[in-house]
């Protein structure tokens, strides 16, 4: 197991995945790490789905680059219209956090369960990749429907997983700005 700070210090957004499928054992000892994330109150308002099934994840692709044409941003266009642009990188898997909506902290507390997750992944030689898209189009009735959404919960965290075809180097850091109140 690798020295925790590394892990912090290398851990990167994977976009370029193999076609290594992650065994669910893996997957499922890494949600468990992911819930022990803290949670306002202990509340943990967390539930977990797994994609693993190619053609609802090409279904997803398809429909979430829909929502993104239209948003009036033409930076999400510029994703949205590009044939070979695949929102999910065409990873094995997709973990899927949602939140229970009578938790007050319920998004906060799924964010703090997706980077357990993504340290606990990185530690254990995979990649993952935070879905911003995917939570751009969270409220859209298609993509809740594909994703079987569970009554009272909204879609918190996503993320996709598997083994890196390509590991990104580390970004320059700028100079974290510190305000010191004595």
């Amino acid at each position: 197991m690798p020295d925790f700070y590394e892990v912090l210090k290398t851990r990167r957004s994977v976009r370029a995945y193999t076609d290594r499928t992650v065994e669910e054992r893996e997957l499922k000892e890494l949600i468990d790490l992911a819930a022990w994330a803290p949670s306002g109150n202990n509340k943990q308002p967390w539930t977990f789905t797994v994609i693993t099934n190619k053609g609802l994840m090409d279904s997803l692709n398809d429909r979430v680059k829909a929502v993104m044409r239209e948003l009036p941003d033409p930076y999400f266009a510029k994703y949205a219209n590009d044939p070979l642009y695949h929102i999910l990188y065409r990873a094995p898997a997709l973990i899927l956090i949602y939140g229970n909506l009578q938790a007050p902290s319920a998004m906060i507390d799924c964010q703090l369960a997706i980077e357990n997750l993504f340290l606990a992944a990185h530690a254990r030689g995979l990649g993952t990749c935070y879905m911003g898209f995917l939570l751009l189009a969270r409220d859209d009735p298609h993509v809740r429907q594909l994703l079987r959404v569970p009554e009272g919960h909204g879609l918190m965290a996503a993320a996709v997983i598997g083994y890196p075809a390509i590991t990104p180097p580390a970004p320059p850091r700028d100079a974290v700005q510190i305000e010191w109140l004595r």
